[in-house]
């Protein structure tokens, strides 16, 4: 489950990154894309880039059980929202 910072890593040509999860299969939140459409100052030429890194990947939405998680994950450990639901959304999924 891959984060808005690992992506931008990614997405900026990090090899070490890029070579360390090749032949595996990423996962990103509905809320990553929404984090990077949210960001000031994205250009076409970005949304594109973003656009299709998402449809290489298999993106994954929130529902009850995540949102629901997310709460409780952020109540207890005081991280941003964000944070808290893609760490849902990898304890959903059974992901590291």
């Amino acid at each position: 489950m891959l984060d808005m910072n690992i992506v931008i890593l990614l997405l900026s040509g990090n090899n070490v990154l890029t070579n360390l999860l090749e032949q595996r299969t990423l996962y990103i939140s509905g809320l990553t894309i929404a984090e990077f459409h949210a960001k000031p100052g994205l250009e076409p030429k970005g949304e594109k880039v973003l656009d299709a890194f998402a449809e290489s990947v298999i993106v994954v939405h929130t529902h009850d059980f995540i949102v629901k998680k997310a709460g409780g994950i952020k109540r207890s450990n005081k991280m941003k929202l964000p944070d808290a639901v893609i760490a849902a959304t990898a304890l959903y999924l059974d992901l590291p």
